[in-house]
């Protein structure tokens, strides 16, 4: 997980792209001292922009992610014989 040039790389950018979308989402619907966003008002003072920033997020990371990602190795194969390659010795399926 550490290794610049493993698995992960070095920046995940979609990862960050839509952290910063959704820290972006938030924004309006914030409730503090410092600032109350437009919308907050609307919800009677309620902050709820921490459910729309885990809205925003996941709705925007899954599908890139799934859209993104490469998954290596015939552990993740949905071959049912492929496991076999991995371990020869492990007891086989019965029909």
């Amino acid at each position: 997980m550490y290794d610049p040039d493993g698995r992960y790389g070095r920046w995940n950018v979609p990862a960050l792209s839509c952290y910063a979308l959704g820290v972006l989402a938030q924004v309006p619907f914030l409730a503090t001292k410092l600032y109350t966003g437009p919308l907050t008002s609307l919800l009677g003072g309620a902050d709820v922009s921490w459910i729309v920033g885990l809205a925003v997020t996941s709705a925007v990371y899954y599908p890139w992610a799934r859209r993104t990602t490469t998954v290596d190795g015939a552990a993740h194969d949905t071959d049912p014989g492929a496991a076999r390659e991995l371990l020869p010795d492990a007891p086989q399926p019965t029909k």
